[in-house]
């Protein structure tokens, strides 16, 4: 009898341990199974599992969990600090509370759409997931769940912003229909969301499928990556929608687009000052059923413009704002009231708008293709489109079989806003800009052509031990309809090229070169200052100014032929054999009793008393003279009665 009284105590403990939570926990010390823990409902245990985690976080495994579950609490509060992933079932989870994700450290992962279900019944966020203190840590990844909605006016599936590389993948986003719903939304209230990947994406029948908003934050969403994302809308829904100042850049938007039956909505949409630049796109849509809508929208004020392809479903697109022609292929038509600039596009079909490889079928055996803007060959003639507004413009890069094989860029302006039919010959006698070949690069002889660098150098033979030429060849040597003809080197303000000027005019019977170089001051000493002709004559219209330093003589002549109206003064040296500089002479007559206290003026005038000397004659008998220097400008001279007085100084 007390053997089997023994046997049932212990049949009961054993009974007792089995219903105990701490003695099912599993041995690994870095995961909890979800399942083993209690709470009211699935949320209670994941979030029990989750405060049982050391504070170096771990993985919570609630793939126990199937079937009908519940969060009807928020199951990342007690997350904090701790790196945690959440690894749900097969189950159809009835969501009542905003499950928050404040932290960059956090994963939830499901087994896939079709297995993992949360029903969501809040109205609003059905999951939150922001950083609460930024930082620019990597987040986790979220996905392998679907997420049914409901039409709460602010019904949401996932908000999210303020945080840094979150992955959402392999998502079925359905039925979030209320007045202010997303699928999913960015938002960014303290800072910046980027570094998104958005992969394997679907949201269906949501107001909005796309949302991005700015609520306090940076406008950046920089560096966001969708790909295989299909968003499906249905009556007055917008697919993508850009809003407040949102600034999308740097970003990859692979997205197909369905519009269903004959509702209206819209495809994409970019409203206040947002602005999407330079981002690459591949984002077509189709309209089933062909109901109306709008393609493209775009408020005044914002800006669309990158690389690559976005097909609007052939519905009518609303441009105020800015979209560039960087995108090569428009479908549908614009409204009035575009935004017009060298790199915008106003209301047009699109059809030839963008790049073509197209053949030039106009000569046997010579054909031409390569890369076009608005440039179109139709087996006869070029077409460029017009815009219906004020452009029809186009450019070209083409590249031929021909022998040289020839590369040719042309230029076609703007005529008004109908279509251009341009031949052949026109093409290339009016609109050639610029060829390259074998022989070189040619600037074509078209009106107005040049070579304008605004910066960096133009090198003729760098590092070659050749001779180089920058020249202009006529045709025919010396004739007379060379002339005249003028090449410059030189800058020109608009006030008139300062630099040199090399002049081709006729002399008689021939030609007559000449080497110029000209001034231009704000438009005060304009012309040629210096000119060298055909003789080797060099003229000026000015001083001839030598700043060489003394010891070196600043000219070197070999002629000794006097030189009219050159006025020189000889070379003075002191007993030493020194150079005495600066020196001048002055030579007068005075009448002893009249005007032999000499003062002198001007430059006549020496620097001191003994800086220079005076010597006398007397004219008049065979008698002396004498000279007292007083200072730099006076001296007396004294003699015999009145008689006159030749004299001559030399000094500085």
């Amino acid at each position: 009898m007390k053997r089997i009284f023994l046997f049932g105590l212990l049949l009961l403990g054993l009974q007792l341990s089995m219903n105990s939570s701490e003695v099912q926990k599993p041995a690994l010390p870095n995961i909890r199974i979800a399942a083993y823990f209690t709470g009211a409902d699935a949320g209670a245990k994941i979030a029990a599992a989750i405060a049982d985690l050391p504070s170096t976080g771990g993985t919570v495994d609630a793939r126990g969990l199937e079937g009908a579950q519940a969060f009807s609490t928020d199951i990342c509060t007690g997350i904090g600090a701790k790196p945690v992933l959440i690894l749900l079932g097969a189950a159809t989870i009835t969501v009542s509370a905003t499950q928050t994700c404040n932290t960059e450290k956090i994963s939830i992962l499901g087994l896939g759409p079709s297995q993992t279900v949360l029903n969501c019944t809040v109205n609003g966020d059905c999951l939150r997931i922001r950083t609460s203190a930024f930082n620019t840590n990597k987040a986790g990844s979220f996905g392998g769940f679907q997420m049914v909605g409901n039409s709460g006016a602010n019904a949401v599936a996932i908000h999210i912003g303020d945080i840094i590389g979150t992955r959402l993948q392999d998502l079925w986003i359905t039925d979030f229909t209320g007045a202010s719903s997303a699928g999913i939304w960015f938002d960014n209230v303290t800072n910046w969301t980027e570094q998104t990947l958005v992969e394997n994406v679907r949201i269906q029948n949501a107001t909005k499928s796309l949302r991005f908003t700015v609520n306090g934050g940076t406008s950046s969403f920089q560096y966001t990556t969708f790909s295989r994302v299909s968003l499906e809308i249905q009556n007055a829904q917008t697919a993508i929608s850009g809003e407040n100042n949102s600034a999308l850049t740097g970003s990859v938007l692979d997205i197909t687009i369905n519009k269903s039956g004959a509702a209206s909505g819209t495809i994409l949409a970019l409203a206040n000052t947002s602005t999407w630049v330079n981002n690459t796109y591949h984002v077509i849509a189709e309209n089933n059923g062909g109901g109306g809508g709008t393609g493209i929208s775009l408020a005044a004020g914002t800006t669309l413009d990158g690389r690559g392809t976005i097909v609007a479903a052939g519905l009518a697109n609303s441009i105020s704002g800015t979209l560039t022609t960087n995108l090569n292929y428009m479908s549908g038509t614009a409204t009035t009231g575009v935004v017009e600039s060298a790199q915008t596009i106003a209301a047009r079909t699109a059809t030839f708008l963008g790049t073509y490889v197209q053949p030039q079928l106009g000569a046997a055996g010579s054909f031409r293709q390569g890369l076009g803007l608005n440039v179109h060959f139709d087996g006869s003639n070029w077409i460029t489109e017009g815009d219906g507004g004020a452009n029809n413009g186009a450019t070209a890069i083409l590249g031929g079989y021909a022998n040289p094989a020839t590369l040719q860029f042309f230029t076609v302006n703007s005529t008004g806003a109908s279509d251009q039919t341009i031949t052949n010959a026109v093409l290339d006698s009016t609109h050639l800009r610029m060829t390259l070949n074998s022989t070189g690069l040619g600037i074509d002889a078209a009106p107005s052509s040049k070579l304008d660098v605004r910066t960096g150098d133009i090198r003729l033979g760098f590092d070659q031990a050749a001779t180089n030429k920058l020249i202009k060849t006529f045709t025919t040597a010396h004739a007379a309809g060379n002339v005249p003809s003028q090449l410059d080197f030189g800058v020109d303000d608009g006030g008139g090229t300062a630099g040199l000027l090399v002049k081709n005019v006729r002399d008689g019977a021939f030609n007559s070169q000449s080497l110029e170089f000209a001034t231009a001051h704000g438009g005060v000493s304009l012309g040629t200052k210096l000119t060298i002709d055909k003789d080797g004559n060099a003229t000026f219209t000015n001083q001839v100014i030598s700043t060489l330093a003394s010891g070196t003589a600043p000219f070197s002549i070999t002629s000794t032929t006097p030189v009219s109206n050159l006025t020189t003064v000889p070379t003075t040296y002191n007993k030493s054999g020194t150079q005495q500089t600066a020196t001048h002479l002055v030579q007068d007559t005075c009448t002893l009793g009249t005007d032999c206290a000499v003062t002198l003026t001007g430059a006549a005038v020496f620097t001191n008393s003994t800086s220079y000397t005076c010597v006398c004659e007397d004219d008049s008998a065979i008698a002396a003279c004498r000279v007292s220097q007083s200072s730099g400008s006076a001296f007396t001279i004294t003699g015999t009665g009145i008689d006159v007085i030749r004299f001559i100084c030399v000094g500085n």
